[in-house]
């Protein structure tokens, strides 16, 4: 995954995840929850969490748990 950020006054205000990822409904769902949050651990945790929430039953959680760990660790 490649993951472009554009933030401004510690927001997220715009997000890019590129991906050969089988569920394009997770790469979109996951750019529409980190637009607007904080460009922090917490901030990107909690928008991954509401993805997560968003997508139950699609057979993404742990493909959305791994990315979160992984984003996070990187921040």
């Amino acid at each position: 995954m490649d993951v472009n950020f554009e933030a401004s006054g510690g927001k997220i205000t715009d997000v890019k995840v590129f991906s050969d990822s089988l569920y394009p409904q997770m790469i979109e769902e996951v750019q529409s929850s980190l637009r607007g949050v904080s460009y922090d651990k917490l901030g990107v945790s909690t928008a991954i969490e509401r993805a997560k929430q968003r997508l139950a039953g699609t057979g993404t959680e742990t493909h959305l748990e791994e990315f979160k760990d992984w984003l996070v660790k990187n921040i």
